[in-house]
């Protein structure tokens, strides 16, 4: 089977996207988030048999792009044998399934009856379980699944390679095996080896029978236990009848202790809080006493801090008036530097203007020396353009040039070819030769080539004439063609001659040139000028800011000060201006210093002012707490003298004493009388009675329960029961012995039938360890070597005579290996049509050599097998070489492959 195509629409971050694969390697390049990854997911929920379009998966759920009310589409095109087909499934939204078959015979379904001949097409021309076990999606395991792709092709694959034959053995052999595989279905399921419904039957005859045995049994001792029972509870209930009067006495007796300790303890409780009335009456007296001493000597520190406070009052305010006479004397400095500065600030500004005045005079000469040129260049653009003639193109002097070139080559090789021509005078003789008039001393000769007709004439003697023959019909044309490009070409030229040609291209040289040197002056002139696009604008520009310049100037000229002498020029103004600035700077720093001195006795004046405010608030403040404080130590001593609380304190002590010696006696007779434990005890003993009742009540009634159950099972003959439940229990053991022999027997035989089966499974597997080896030895070298197991997993890899399990190599040796093997699988099947192969994010731990030694192979495979790759590292498969690559942008709105 080939895929040809592949279209995606509406899913997860794919808006739509076409691929158009081939046969061979198609190579699918992306970076992260492109969707690779969805391109295979939305391949393999295409060919999943279980999902059809109104599928509600949670994976078809995701599908769905976010925000967007559409439905997940996925469409494929492809050829299996003789049939090509197109394949579409729309789910979530307007579901659908469509089938178009394209060849041999024309088909089109839809809905279930599209999804049915879909799955009856492939299962026809497809190892279905072969082609999902060989895929590699992102994220998978990478152990190739032998189990779930050992289908129909696989299987005849391997067992061709291995030489399997249909002979009479084989024949007999697969027959025996298959009728003891069904002897032991009656008895045995293969797939667990779990009890068929033959041998559970009689198994569960034989339970049933020991069961109902077992059950009547039980029922039997069970009466048997009732009957003692019955009689235990008698003897219990007796005895419980007796014990019950002295429990009930030993409670009351622990009761009327438990009361007593409880009394006890409420007067300890009352004298504790005595205790602590008298120590809190105590504390209350110390704390007022020390409240009195604390109170006099507050009276007293306020009386000192008054009279520090108001020294430094004094002080204050001396200080604050030596601080307001050199302010006074700071303002007047400052007025003093501020009157300097203005002036020298005045004649800065004069001379600016007189700068700005000189400087638009300069700017107005400049602009008028350039408004001079650019006409200037202006005027000699115009000239060189009519001398340049532009119409005359190089073109036209090279064909000409190459036109002359033939014309010599042709009569080059006319002369080559002409005769030689010598007339010699026996005696001086006159003659026309060529048409001109010659005279020849005797012994004299002309010579000449006859590249052209040639006539001599002697006068009064002879005339004769050479004629020109040898040149072939084809040169004399092209030498005719030539002498007519030349003449026409000179005309377009306007010369007469090559030569003046020649003189005429280089004058045009010289002039075009020229003209380029002014046009590149006049760009640059007209590029400083802020690009103007022509001379025009730019000379019309110069002349209004030469305009600007004219008014600016006059009124400079109108308003300056004319009592200010004016600078020679604008190097003189910008040296006065640069003194007057200095000038004005220094007067600017002696006016900042005096200001600075100024804000520098202002603030400690304020200061100070804030300081004296804060001690006469502190002055006042104190003299306010000290009457306070004066006046409430008179009022407490009105209510009690000094002597009153000490000896309020001294009788609050006494009785606080007292008290707790009465306290610790009380705790000492309690501690005698253990209150928690006679309280467990009252509470034991309580229960105690409880429970003996309970006792009585359980027993009488499980005493009546007994009495009905012996009266209920006395009429039923549980003997006689028991007899026949042990007659059937040993007849169904006996049948389920014979059904185990014979089932065991069964068994036995297919076991060994497998293992002479398995026994040459070793040659159907080594073919294909065969072809891994073979691929492998271009990766891993020549001395590699790989055996699988009979799950057709990798077992041991063997590499310089050293065999390992697959489990100790690295991660990335791994993964190779599992590449190869599905290689060598999908080339063995390769002759029934191919299965595709589908590789998503491989080779991802394999160094440079290995991943330039798998390319190649899967380069080299692509030659019989259909294979996808699809990465985001196409560096890994350069060696791939020609293979079909497919490029996903990374917003794909719009995109196709």
């Amino acid at each position: 089977m080939k895929l040809l195509s592949l279209r995606i629409e509406s899913w997860k971050g794919i808006a739509k996207r076409e691929l158009a694969l081939t046969p061979g390697v198609n190579l699918i390049v992306g970076p992260n988030e492109v969707g690779k990854s969805t391109v295979a997911e939305a391949l393999r929920l295409l060919f999943d048999p279980s999902v059809k379009s109104s599928s509600k998966k949670d994976e078809i759920k995701a599908a769905q792009p976010a925000g967007r009310d559409v439905g997940p589409e996925v469409e494929v095109e492809l050829e299996a044998g003789a049939v090509r087909l197109r394949f579409l499934k729309r789910f979530l939204r307007k579901p659908a399934t469509e089938l178009r078959v394209l060849a041999p015979r024309a088909e089109q379904l839809t809905g279930d009856e599209a999804h049915q001949r879909f799955r009856e097409l492939l299962e026809e021309h497809l190892d279905e379980a072969l082609f999902r076990a060989l895929w590699i999606e992102q994220g998978e395991k990478l152990r190739f699944d032998a189990k779930q792709g050992a289908g129909r092709w696989l299987s005849a694959a391997l067992d061709r390679a291995a030489g399997a034959s249909a002979d009479a053995e084989s024949a007999v052999q697969g027959d025996l095996l298959s009728r003891a595989e069904r002897e032991r279905r009656r008895y045995y399921t293969l797939e667990k080896g779990q009890e068929t419904d033959e041998l559970a039957s009689a198994s569960s005859a034989a339970i049933r029978a020991g069961d109902a045995l077992a059950q009547l049994r039980e029922e039997h001792a069970r009466l048997e236990r009732a009957v003692a029972r019955h009689a235990e509870l008698d003897r219990a209930i007796s005895a419980a009848r007796a014990a019950l009067p002295q429990l009930l006495a030993d409670a009351e007796g622990a009761e009327r202790a438990r009361d007593a300790a409880r009394g006890r303890r409420a007067e300890r409780d009352a004298q504790e809080r005595r205790v602590v009335e008298l120590l809190a009456r105590e504390s209350a007296s110390r704390e007022e006493l020390a409240r009195r001493e604390s109170d006099q000597l507050r009276v007293r520190a306020l009386e000192s801090q008054l009279a520090s406070t108001s020294a430094s009052v004094e002080a204050l305010r001396e200080r604050a008036a030596e601080l307001e006479r050199a302010r006074t004397a700071a303002l007047d400095a400052q007025a003093r530097a501020r009157s300097a500065h203005e002036l020298s600030h005045a004649r800065v500004q004069a001379l600016e203007v007189d700068r700005r005045g000189l400087q638009a005079e300069l700017e107005k000469l400049r602009l008028a020396e350039q408004l001079f040129e650019l006409q200037r260049l202006a005027r000699r653009v115009d000239e060189l353009r009519a001398t340049a003639r532009p119409e005359l193109s190089e073109e036209l002097f090279t064909k000409l040039r190459s036109a002359l070139a033939a014309r010599e080559g042709l009569l080059a090789r006319r002369a080559g070819a002409a005769p030689a021509i010598e007339l010699r005078a026996l005696r001086a003789l006159e003659l026309r030769w060529e048409g001109a008039q010659r005279s020849l001393a005797a012994g004299e000769a002309l010579e000449a080539r006859a590249t052209r007709d040639l006539e001599v004439e002697l006068p009064g003697l002879a005339r004769f004439a050479v004629r020109v023959e040898h040149l072939g019909a084809e040169t004399r044309e092209k030498l005719a063609r030539a002498e007519e490009e030349i003449r026409s070409l000179s005309a377009a030229l306007g010369v007469r001659e090559a030569a003046e040609a020649e003189e005429l291209r280089a004058r045009l040289l010289r002039a075009r040139a020229e003209l380029e040197q002014v046009q590149h002056a006049l760009r640059t002139r007209l590029a400083a000028r802020k690009g103007a696009p022509s001379a025009g604008e730019a000379e019309a520009g110069l002349r209004a800011e030469l305009d600007a310049l004219e008014r600016t100037i006059a009124d400079w000229r109108r308003t300056r000060d004319a009592a200010l002498p004016l600078a020679v020029d604008l190097s003189s103004a910008e040296v006065e201006l640069a003194t007057a600035a200095r000038a004005r700077d220094e007067r600017l720093a002696e006016l900042s210093a005096r200001e600075l001195e100024l804000r520098e006795a202002e603030r400690r004046a304020a200061q100070l002012a804030q300081e004296s405010a804060r001690q006469s608030g502190v002055v006042e403040a104190t003299r306010l707490e000290l009457s306070k404080a004066e006046a409430a130590l008179a009022e407490a001593r009105a209510r009690k003298s000094d002597d009153d609380l000490r000896r309020v304190l001294v009788e609050a002590r006494d009785a606080h004493q007292l008290a707790e010696l009465a306290l610790e006696r009380s705790k000492a007779e309690l501690a005698l009388l253990d209150p928690e434990m006679l309280e467990k005890l009252a509470k034991k003993a309580r229960e105690a009675c409880e429970q003996k009742r309970k006792d009585m009540d359980a027993a009488s009634l499980e005493r009546a329960s007994c009495a009905g159950a012996l009266e209920s099972a006395g009429g039923r003959g549980v003997g006689e029961l028991v007899e026949g439940a042990e007659a059937l229990a040993a007849e169904t053991a006996a049948e389920l012995a014979r059904t185990l022999r014979r089932a065991r027997a069964a068994k036995r035989l297919h076991e060994a039938l497998l293992e002479q089966r398995d026994a040459s499974a070793a040659a159907r597997r080594r073919p294909l360890e065969q072809r891994i080896a073979r691929l492998g030895r271009h990766v891993f070298g020549p001395s590699f070597d790989v055996e699988l197991d009979e799950d057709l997993h990798l077992a041991t890899c063997t590499r310089d005579g050293v065999r390992l399990p697959l489990e100790l190599l690295s991660f990335g040796t791994q993964e190779q290996l599992d590449l190869l093997l599905r290689l060598a699988v999908a080339e063995s099947v390769a002759e029934h049509g191919g299965v595709p192969l589908l590789f998503d994010d491989t080779l991802g731990s394999a160094d440079p050599e290995r991943t330039r030694a798998l390319a190649r192979l899967l380069a080299l495979a692509g030659e019989r097998l259909q294979i996808l790759v699809l990465t985001c590292h196409p560096e890994r498969f350069d060696a791939l070489g020609s293979a079909h690559r497919i490029e996903l942008a990374r917003a794909p709105r719009e995109e196709s492959a």
